[in-house]
């Protein structure tokens, strides 16, 4: 018997078209605030921030917060990484812009996230 992956295989990296979210649409884990989030699709998201994840680490599981939207227990794990430009040249704050694979989705996690990409849909 064989069982679904909880992640999408590389091949399906874009399976899903990401669609771009406006300003203020934040990620949270149990150890605080991960970043804002860029762009998201059912299967992943993109989002900038200043702490470091670690990119081969275990799952880990969060929350999205968008527009009064709260989507809980989601689970990701770290797909690939980049630092960002400097937004000033002699600043020493570091952004890095980092791609998140979604774990399965429970039926209520799909529509709060349907939501979330229709209410903060970036213009």
């Amino acid at each position: 018997m064989q069982t679904s992956q909880p992640y999408p295989q590389e091949n399906e990296r874009r399976r899903w078209p990401r669609t771009r979210l406006r300003e203020g649409c934040l990620i949270f884990e149990s150890n605080g605030a991960l970043g804002e989030v860029l762009d998201i699709s059912e299967g992943g998201l993109g989002l900038q921030s200043i702490y470091s994840l670690p990119e081969l680490g275990p799952p880990g599981e969060g929350l999205l917060f968008c527009q009064g939207i709260l989507l809980e227990n989601l689970s990701y794990r770290v797909a690939s990484a980049a630092a960002l430009p400097k937004d000033f040249e002699f600043s020493t704050v570091v952004k890095k812009r980092y791609g998140l694979l979604l774990g399965n989705l429970t039926d209520s996690q799909k529509i709060k996230l349907d939501g979330i990409i229709k209410a903060c849909r970036s213009v």
